[in-house]
């Protein structure tokens, strides 16, 4: 970009981030948070309603769903399809939301499609000080709306959307899927959500709309009945993991990054049995996850999409996500992985000991998070499997766990170790993400392991400086 474009984008990006932004909110704001439809859509009704010109896969769920996302879009696109694809939330810098055919938005386009949405904002912002029903645009509803105009202006022939928080009050949820996706259900925002897992499932479930079909991969009892129930009053039918359609995984090389080996087969539409699959993405919740994909994909196939098992298996293997199970840095290996609820971090664990064993010796662990999360509950989990660990301080988003908050609660958990437990780990703290990977560097062996995990918003700050090093290749100097 030129001189004066930079200045442009910067003043467009400036206005986007001075709207209300619930991602950037902490706690004890969270009470005040107010989630409705009717903005969106009236940003929306102004541009034409953009999100009624192309078909799209609509996709939920606390876990995964970032990944299924990805893999869908892959397979659409070995297909031939000119696909666009939604996500949230961004790691780096916020074009990663809005991607056409494997592209994330140019600086110069998203500028302009951003601007073009000053006037409708500002209207909206007046009448929302007369209608209850109105509330000044969000952050993350601009996002929406302008990311169903980009994917219009772009002709693509599908969207695959992936919802930010929840599912019935996402600004997400004003489109018409053609199928609608359920990846999991677990415990996270739970203020917003609802304290039990029955009432995050009601949540979730709020996507499913009158006769589209459901891919589902809940399998817990009372979640299940929650969604079937939903499904049930909007004949919906629903495809479920574990019922119509199944997986297994190959056996795993350890100290590997090759991809995840699996099978998938069931009958969802079609009848399916693919043998030998593997994904790029790594670890056995991405076989689960590329099953969910698959079970879309043969549905879509199934009703006139020109979808072949040939186009399904090169979508999965030739599928790109940062920031899940990432390897980077060379030697010593390190894992970057934005885990952030107890669902999410089993998965790492399970991945990471499947990956590099169960010896703790020479492993380094990374964490921070944001305040409103278990972090107790994250760090029983993590702790065990490390022999040292460096808590920092999340810096680019103000939900980050204060570093003396941080290290109380994992002093309590170590206050609790016990024998079986193993010697307890090294504890160390870190200003800021790249003075935790220089820590965490200082003495390392190319035999040892770092992970960071503990949060989206980490990872995000942690991707450059992993860059920045591997260019270098010798430690940081402050």
């Amino acid at each position: 970009m030129t001189d004066d474009s930079s200045k442009l984008y910067a003043v467009a990006e400036e206005y986007l981030y001075g709207r209300i932004n619930y991602e950037r909110q902490t706690d004890d704001q969270a009470a005040n948070w107010d989630f409705k439809l009717e903005t969106v859509l009236q940003l929306l009704n102004r541009r034409g309603n953009p999100h009624w010109q192309y078909p799209i896969i609509h996709v939920a769920g606390t876990k995964g769903k970032g990944s299924v996302v990805s893999m869908i879009a892959g397979i659409l696109a070995a297909s031939g399809y000119r696909t666009g694809v939604y996500y949230s939330p961004h790691l780096e810098i916020v074009r990663e939301r809005i991607v056409v055919e494997g592209e994330m938005i140019s600086a110069n386009d998203f500028r302009t499609l951003i601007e073009s949405f000053r006037s409708d904002v500002a209207e909206i912002d007046r009448q929302s000080s007369d209608r209850n029903e109105l509330h000044p645009p969000t952050f993350f509803e601009i996002m929406t709306a302008a990311a169903f105009d980009y994917f219009a202006q772009r002709d693509v022939d599908a969207a695959v959307v992936e919802v930010g928080m929840g599912g019935r009050l996402d600004s997400t949820n004003v489109c018409r899927p053609v199928l609608t996706v359920i990846t999991n259900v677990g415990i996270d925002h739970q203020r917003q959500l609802g304290a039990t897992r029955p009432l995050i499932a009601a949540e979730k479930a709020g996507i499913i709309k009158p006769g589209v079909p459901v891919i589902c991969g809940v399998q817990n009892g009372k979640s299940v009945e929650v969604i079937a129930d939903v499904a049930r009053r909007h004949n919906a039918t629903v495809y479920w993991l574990g019922q119509e359609f199944r997986f297994s995984v190959a056996p795993i090389k350890p100290h590997s990054d090759e991809p995840t080996p699996f099978n998938t087969w069931g009958q969802v539409g079609r009848q399916y049995d693919l043998q030998n699959c593997v994904t790029s993405l790594i670890g056995r919740h991405q076989a689960s996850n590329a099953a969910i994909a698959t079970a879309a994909a043969q549905w879509l196939s199934h009703h006139r999409w020109h979808i072949t098992d040939e186009s399904i298996r090169a979508g999965l293997r030739d599928v790109q996500l940062l920031g899940r199970f990432q390897l980077v840095g060379g030697t010593p290996p390190v894992v970057l992985d934005i885990a952030h609820n107890e669902i999410s971090i089993r998965a790492f664990v399970q991945t990471l000991l499947e990956r590099f064993g169960p010896v703790r010796d020479g492993r380094t662990l990374i964490f921070s998070a944001s305040s409103d999360k278990k972090i107790s509950r994250m760090l029983k989990l993590l702790l065990p499997h490390f022999d040292r660990v460096i808590l920092t301080k999340i810096v680019s988003n103000p939900r980050g766990c204060e570093l003396p908050d941080l290290q109380r609660l994992c002093e309590r958990v170590l206050s609790q170790w016990t024998k079986a437990d193993g010697p307890l780990p090294i504890l160390e703290t870190a200003s800021h993400s790249q003075q935790a990977w220089e820590f965490a560097h200082q003495n390392s062996r190319p035999t040892h392991c770092i992970a960071v995990t503990g949060s989206a918003f980490l990872i995000g700050e942690m991707l450059p400086v992993a860059r920045d090093w591997s260019a270098r290749k010798r430690p940081f100097v402050e």
